[in-house]
């Protein structure tokens, strides 16, 4: 629940959030197209992490699943949610092969927890979570500031105004939502 959750809810940030980095990198405004991504990558993480509030309302109300159940879904939603947005500013900036070192480095993470450590799966898995989290932050970050110190351009002179960034984002954004509800769909139907 958690992984499907957070794909959905991260998919239209990260269409939305590529679109207009590489709109500013393909005018050669590396700065601006940092600036735009990370400012993206700052307001998709908080509405994202905003939509946990009304999920665990709705099963404080209804009683949907256990508690038990509704911290492990929140905990993995959160923490793939910021992986899917991190991995977008990753493509973003051309390196996508470190996705899949990241990947493995995470997964070795995994098997050496539960494996070296005895760790149970649920915590090994988040374990590795955290570890691709912090791997694919840390690795946009670097790269989105190399990109933008390469051409000089590193600040921003004008950048544009919320309004106008969430204005020719926002097909994007309903393409990347929808795109993501319709792959789950079958499943989410299924299920029930």
């Amino acid at each position: 629940l958690g992984f499907i959750a957070s794909y959905i809810a991260a998919g239209g940030f990260a269409q939305a959030i590529v679109r207009r980095g590489l709109f500013y990198m393909y005018q050669e405004e590396e700065g601006l197209a940092r600036w735009t991504a990370l400012r993206g990558f700052a307001i998709a993480l908080r509405a994202t992490l905003a939509l946990l509030v009304p999920a665990v309302l709705v099963n404080l109300i209804f009683g949907i699943l256990p508690w038990s159940m509704v911290l492990i879904a929140s905990l993995f939603y959160a923490g793939l949610a910021v992986l899917w947005l991190a991995w977008a500013l990753v493509y973003l900036v051309g390196k996508t092969p470190l996705l899949l070192v990241i990947t493995a480095l995470s997964l070795a993470a995994v098997i050496a927890s539960a494996k070296l450590f005895g760790t149970p799966p649920l915590y090994a898995n988040a374990i590795g979570v955290a570890v691709a989290d912090l791997l694919s932050v840390a690795t946009a970050y670097y790269f989105l500031g190399r990109m933008a110190r390469r051409r000089g351009n590193g600040d921003p002179v004008n950048p544009p105004r919320l309004a106008v960034l969430v204005f020719s984002t926002s097909r994007y954004f309903v393409y990347g939502l929808l795109f993501n509800a319709f792959l789950f769909a079958d499943r989410v139907i299924a299920w029930t």
